[in-house]
C-alpha cells in the first residue's frame, strides 16, 4: 500500500544549474551513470536485481523550495521530498521502464519514494489530508507550477502516454464505477487500442479512495478533469522535431546532446537535426575536447567523439 497511497496525491494535490540553450521553464535532465555495479566475485550485478537488467540512472532535480507553512500537517508531512521525488519520477519512469519491463508495478503514475513515509504519516494523509478537498486544493496550489514545469520538460509521447492514463481514468470512473458496466470499459479500450494497457495505480488509487469512503465518484470525476484541463493544452506538437528531444547537455554553441522518450542519446544541432544517425544509451563528455558514447546499457563498448578548435565533431575510434 506504501507504494501506492499518494500516486495521486501528488497528481492532484502535488536543477540543476540551466545551460544558456536550454529554458528555464523546463528541468534540465542530468543523466549520471548505468545501473551496473560490479560484485567481488567481478560478476556484473543491477540495482533492481529483480529487472536483471539495467537502465541509466539520473540525478534527482533539487531547487530551492518553499513549504508554505499554511499547508496541512506540514510539520509531519515531507512534502518536499515527495514533490523531488515526484518529479524525478515524473522526468525519468518512462525512459527506463516503459517498452523494456511487463511490470506495472513501474507504472507512469508510481511517482515518489513513498518508503520514507511511516506509518504515522499514512495515517495522517488517510485520516486527515485526502477526506479534506480544502487541504487538497491547498496542496495542488502549491505543487501545481512545478508539475506543469515538469510536464514541459517531456517529450511530446511522454505527455501524450500521461494524458492517455487520465483519459483511461475518466472512462474507468464513468463505465465502471459509475454505470457499473466493466464491459463497456474494455470495449472502449478495445477501439482505442488499448486493450493491452493497463493503468492499476490510478484506478487502484480511486477504488480505495471510494472504498475508504475519503471520496465519492463526483471527487474522481472532479479531479481528473482538473489534471486534463491544466495539462492538454500544453501537450506539444508533434510536428516540431524539439517535441521530441530532452537536452542534457550543451556542446557548443553548433551542437547539443540530447534523448527521446526511451532514453536515446543523440548529438544534434541546435534545429534538432541529428548528426550522426547513431544512437547511443548514454553520451558524456571526457573533458572540453572528446565525448563517451555507449551504445548499450553497460560500458563494454566505447564510441568517441573528437571535438576540434572550431567546435566541430568528428567521430573517433571505437573501444570495445
Amino acid at each position: 500500500m506504501k507504494n501506492n497511497l499518494v500516486v495521486f496525491v501528488l497528481l492532484i494535490t502535488v536543477s540543476s544549474l540551466f545551460s544558456q540553450a536550454i529554458s528555464p521553464d523546463v528541468f534540465k535532465i542530468s543523466p549520471s551513470r548505468f545501473s551496473i555495479y560490479e560484485s567481488p566475485n567481478s560478476s556484473t550485478t543491477y540495482c533492481l536485481s529483480m529487472l536483471s537488467s539495467a537502465y541509466v540512472e539520473y540525478k534527482r532535480p533539487f531547487f530551492d523550495l518553499i513549504v508554505p507553512e499554511t499547508l496541512p500537517e506540514n510539520n509531519l508531512i515531507p512534502y518536499d521530498e515527495l514533490l523531488f521525488s515526484s518529479i524525478h519520477s515524473l522526468l525519468y519512469e518512462y525512459k527506463n521502464y516503459d517498452g523494456q519491463f511487463n511490470l506495472t508495478a513501474y507504472s507512469i503514475f508510481a511517482l515518489g519514494n513513498y518508503n520514507r513515509l511511516g506509518r504515522v504519516t499514512l495515517e495522517i494523509l488517510n485520516e486527515s489530508i485526502l477526506p479534506n478537498k480544502n487541504y487538497l486544493e491547498m496542496i495542488y496550489q502549491w505543487a501545481k507550477p512545478y508539475l506543469v514545469k515538469t510536464f514541459n520538460s517531456l517529450t511530446y509521447k511522454e505527455q501524450k502516454r500521461l494524458l492517455v492514463k487520465l483519459s483511461m481514468a475518466e472512462r474507468y470512473v464513468l463505465n465502471v464505477m459509475k454505470e457499473k458496466n466493466t464491459a463497456k470499459y474494455n470495449r472502449w479500450l478495445k477501439a482505442n487500442g488499448y486493450e493491452y494497457e493497463f493503468e492499476d495505480k490510478l484506478v487502484g488509487f480511486l477504488n480505495r479512495r471510494i472504498d475508504k469512503k475519503q471520496w465519492k465518484i463526483e471527487d474522481c470525476e472532479y479531479w481528473i478533469n482538473e489534471l486534463k484541463t491544466q495539462f492538454i493544452p500544453l501537450l506539444k506538437n508533434k510536428n516540431q522535431l524539439k517535441s521530441h528531444y530532452q537536452v542534457s547537455d550543451i556542446i557548443n554553441d553548433k551542437y547539443m546532446i540530447a534523448c527521446d522518450h526511451i532514453a536515446y542519446y543523440y548529438i544534434l544541432d541546435k534545429k534538432y537535426n541529428k548528426v550522426f544517425k547513431d544512437k547511443f544509451r548514454l553520451i558524456q563528455f571526457n573533458g572540453p575536447e572528446e565525448l563517451l558514447a555507449y551504445p548499450e546499457l553497460d560500458y563494454d563498448k566505447i564510441q568517441k567523439f573528437n571535438i576540434n578548435a572550431q567546435g566541430e565533431i568528428k567521430m573517433g575510434i571505437t573501444v570495445n
